[in-house]
């Protein structure tokens, strides 16, 4: 059985959302120490909205206010509606907010995702 649990756990990767919305950066940092940077990857949901700052934008059939602090919510603030952060923006709070350097960032944006797609 622990064979088993060890081949499950080679194949698995974690994603993250590092807008500091989804997850707050400091979480972020402990989540990347607990699982290391060899299988993680950071990943967006960006809307279409995404990029352009503060405002009220229409997504499909739906209203979304993005504020300043970029978080995009629904019209009633009753939940999350995607990312209004770019990828590099992400990449920038990765340095700037979790400490991470330049290769790490990289390893987590494009290297690992490229593994990840390789592997499949």
């Amino acid at each position: 059985m622990h064979h088993l649990a060890n081949s499950v756990a080679d194949r698995l990767w974690f994603s993250f959302i590092a807008d500091g919305a989804h997850v707050p950066l400091f979480a972020l940092r402990n989540y990347l120490t607990v699982v290391g940077l060899d299988r993680a990857i950071v990943v967006t949901d960006a809307i279409s909205a995404a990029g352009l700052g503060p405002g009220r934008y229409t997504l499909g059939e739906h209203v979304v206010d993005i504020g300043k602090d970029l978080v995009p919510w629904a019209a009633d603030r009753s939940h999350l509606v995607g990312a209004a952060t770019i990828l590099p923006r992400m990449a920038q709070n990765l340095r700037d907010h979790v400490g991470l350097t330049d290769a790490d960032v990289e390893r987590l944006c494009s290297a690992n995702p490229r593994r990840l797609l390789e592997s499949l």
